[in-house]
């Protein structure tokens, strides 16, 4: 099935469309994809980031990775649901 892709949350509050193709679609094993899965992995898709379009109000939670680096999970705040995530690497200044 070729894209777009659509989707959301469970709710149906937050919906999205992917215009493109994922670049790659990745399995975590770390101890926070754990948690947020509630699995032994977390499963995400790298896309590009033109290519999502995103409606509902969402909400948003940044922790610290082990590395160091930021990552900030966009989900539903009704049912909970990450929808995307992003990655930010710190600045070294």
């Amino acid at each position: 099935m070729p894209a777009p892709y659509t989707g959301g949350c469970q709710c149906g509050a937050v919906r999205y469309v992917l215009a493109a193709e994922p670049v790659r679609t990745v399995a975590c094993h770390c101890k926070e994809c754990q948690r947020q899965s509630g699995s032994a992995f977390g499963m995400s898709m790298i896309v590009p980031e033109k290519s999502l379009t995103v409606t509902g109000l969402t909400k948003q939670f940044t922790r610290i990775a082990d590395n160091g680096n930021q990552n900030t999970g966009v989900f539903c705040p009704e049912c909970g649901v990450r929808i995307y995530q992003i990655p930010q690497k710190m600045s070294l200044s």
